[in-house]
């Protein structure tokens, strides 16, 4: 879920993923160049890391001699940059921007789909994943001499950072209090694991949400057709299918049909998922258009492993206030499948409570004289949490984040 990230940290925990690579190549140096006092900013760690081990490793591949640096500074706009640059091979300025599609990588082999075992995603889910941050990516190159790779993204306003910190604290506490680290709804409930089959003639998205299933605790079996999905669903009997329209061989429509005219596979609910007009009608029991929402995407798979059991009103609902002259940029829809929070600023709390809101009401305690507590500790459909903020860790010794990554 997202929380509070410093970006010195993120870049010192993407270099010790990635310095496996550069052990292989000692005539690769990786270096590091912090900006010291970067501002913090809201998002997921996992997924930034990703993004970040993704492009070192990219970079390490298609670098035999000199230098990859990692450069994280603040830029003339106010973002939080950061960038990696290498002494590669490079590649044509004019594909810069074809890099980033995903049928150009499926199509030509990108660096980051044809790349080494466990580095994570390609560069197209990369992109989707900056952008879901509210950032941009985008690279450089001069053929021969070197690329650069670089991502913005917006740093954390003060209110920001506390209300993200206590809805972060808030889903640490409900996951203890369910016992554990959030799992799926259906997870618990039955013997083992639930098994997603995932249909996409896309190996970027197919990559993607393997892996974004397997992160939920679910199996994943995966296929590139409608044709090869009938033959896994036969083989391994799937308790969910995320199905793809258009794909070769046997397209997703075709698909369906022969999957609801086998009795032994009818049973098994359908996600559809596709950009292309129409999804609606194509004979799922959900359809979802791309790019997908995370958080609403594993609400919807929840949703249809578990049918009725496993319902909106069944998680705990936070609203977490914050002040009104510092919203938040983002709004996440879901930080866990056990509890939803939102953010809600002072002057709309009242509408808020109007529009039916039942649940905990998150006051942090510098906000204590400005909300009328008495109301809400009245209300039988609410009830009322004081939170202390602490403040966001400081970056200690930054300066040595400058010096070049020695290898033990």
């Amino acid at each position: 879920h997202d929380a509070p990230i410093q970006p010195a940290a993120l870049v010192r925990n993407a270099a010790n993923a990635a310095q496996g690579m550069f052990d292989a190549k000692p005539a690769v140096r990786l270096c590091l160049d912090v900006q010291e006092g970067l501002p913090p900013f809201i998002g997921d760690a996992d997924r930034l890391l990703q993004v970040l081990v993704n492009l070192l490793n990219n970079a390490a591949k298609f670098t035999e001699r000199g230098t990859v640096t990692v450069k994280a500074l603040l830029n003339h706009n106010k973002l939080i940059q950061l960038e990696v640059h290498d002494t590669g091979v490079g590649f044509p300025p004019e594909d810069a921007e074809a890099i980033f599609d995903k049928f150009q990588q499926a199509k030509h082999g990108d660096t980051l789909v044809d790349q080494p075992k466990g580095t994570g995603l390609g560069l197209a889910i990369s992109r989707e994943i900056v952008v879901r941050h509210g950032g941009r990516i985008w690279a450089g190159s001069v053929p021969g001499k070197g690329s650069v790779f670089t991502l913005t993204l917006p740093p954390a306003a003060g209110s920001l950072l506390e209300t993200t910190a206590i809805a972060s604290h808030i889903v640490d506490l409900v996951e203890q209090e369910a016992g554990g680290a959030a799992v799926p709804p259906a997870a618990s409930a039955a013997a083992g694991k639930p098994k997603v089959l995932v249909v996409d003639d896309d190996p970027a998205i197919r990559a993607y949400l393997t892996q974004l299933l397997q992160e939920q605790g679910y199996d994943v079996v995966a296929a590139e057709d409608g044709q090869a999905a009938i033959a896994a669903a036969q083989d391994q009997h799937p308790d969910l299918i995320t199905m793809d329209l258009a794909m070769p061989v046997m397209d997703g429509r075709t698909a369906i049909v022969k999957l609801r005219a086998d009795p032994s596979l009818q049973h098994i609910p359908i996600m559809v998922i596709s950009a292309i007009p129409g999804l609606e009608t194509a004979g799922g029991d959900l359809a979802m258009g791309k790019p997908l929402e995370e958080p609403r995407f594993l609400e919807n798979v929840h949703l249809l492993l578990d049918g009725e059991q496993h319902t909106a009103s069944r998680r705990a609902h936070f609203l977490v206030l914050h002040e009104a002259s510092e919203p938040p940029a983002m709004t996440p829809a879901s930080f866990s499948a056990q509890c939803k929070v939102e953010f809600c600023a002072l002057d709309k709390l009242t509408e808020r409570l109007q529009c039916g809101f039942q649940g905990m009401v998150v006051v942090p305690t510098h906000l204590i004289g400005s909300v009328d507590l008495g109301m809400l500790q009245a209300a039988p459909s609410l009830e009322v949490m004081i939170m202390p903020v602490q403040a966001a860790p400081s970056i200690r010794n930054s300066n040595e984040l400058t010096q070049p990554l020695t290898r033990p």
